[in-house]
């Protein structure tokens, strides 16, 4: 067909049905980086799994809608149904793992979201780590919370704003 993609794996329908020259991509499970155009090194298991990805590489998406938002963010690894799954996602190198954590991302970047709807509010944030159930769940939408670290469930979930806050145990902030 003229066009060069090398050593990609497709199983289930749809799975990297738009590829062109992409490369090293494992797609499994139907409608799996069905948008991958010329992304690399890009690993999605599961139903609608990346799906929206098209030119993004180095990523892991590893459960149902699982990254399904990405588009041309790189190095982004969503574990869990409806990670990094909301926000059409520009940003590069988050981790998010467990249902709906860093679903609402779309440019923030180098994000850590571990535990159910943890990190669930912010878009633009960078650098936030954010561990426990609705841990960071109501940071704002802006950068007013760059740099924030949130561990334990609820942590940090009603504060909306304020740059470089660190919280710590159940429920604190």
């Amino acid at each position: 067909s003229g066009q060069s993609h090398n050593y990609n794996t497709g199983v289930g329908s749809n799975a990297l049905l738009d590829i062109t020259t992409g490369g090293y991509n494992n797609a499994v499970g139907y409608n799996a980086l069905t948008a991958l155009t010329t992304g690399d090194y890009n690993n999605a298991m599961g139903n609608s799994a990346g799906q929206s990805v098209t030119t993004a590489s180095g990523s892991v998406f590893i459960g149902s809608a699982a990254g399904g938002t990405i588009t041309t963010g790189n190095m982004n690894i969503a574990i869990g149904y409806d990670a990094l799954n909301g926000g059409t996602t520009t940003g590069d190198n988050n981790i998010a793992i467990g249902k709906s954590a860093g679903d609402a991302l779309t440019s923030g970047y180098e994000n850590v979201a571990i535990g159910k709807d943890a990190l669930t509010g912010g878009t633009t944030i960078v650098q936030a780590v954010c561990i426990g159930n609705l841990a960071g769940a109501s940071i704002g939408s802006g950068t007013d919370s760059n740099g924030s670290v949130f561990i334990g469930g609820n942590a940090g979930r009603v504060m909306s704003d304020g740059r470089y806050n660190t919280l710590i145990g159940w429920s604190s902030g």
